[in-house]
């Protein structure tokens, strides 16, 4: 029979088992994540623009030959849809809508608008087909 130490033993490491599971799926989605973060601000960079050549293009141009601060949010991991905020000192702020199923980038307020090509930008991009 097993005594009561010996229970409290397969307890522990069944809970101990348990925590680090959790742990590692927690790790790997972070991975995914972040993945998916990078993905989509490139996917916002290489849009076409309006003006020619691409939205990443002229971001730069707007923060004075500097990165612009583009944010993104996943908005859903098992849709692959994300938003991106790109900050630049003037005008100012870019939002887009960025769907990694599709390789799709819509603007989502004036200044976006103003700066994509809206028919490019909601067809593929087919440098980023496999990116998924």
């Amino acid at each position: 029979m097993e005594t009561s130490l010996e229970k409290r033993r397969k307890y522990f490491v069944g809970v101990l088992m348990i925590l680090i599971l959790a742990f590692s799926l927690i790790l790997v989605q972070q991975q995914f994540n972040q993945g998916d973060e990078r993905k989509a601000v490139a996917l916002v960079g290489a849009t076409k623009a309006r003006q020619g050549g691409t939205v990443g293009e002229v971001l730069i141009a707007r923060s004075g030959g500097r990165s612009p601060d583009c944010r993104p949010t996943i908005v859903s991991s098992c849709t692959g849809t994300l938003e991106v905020t790109c900050r630049t000192p003037e005008p100012g702020t870019y939002r887009f809508a960025v769907d990694l199923v599709r390789n799709s980038v819509k603007p989502l307020d004036a200044g976006a608008q103003a700066l994509v090509d809206i028919d490019a930008a909601s067809t593929s991009s087919p440098r980023f087909r496999d990116a998924g």
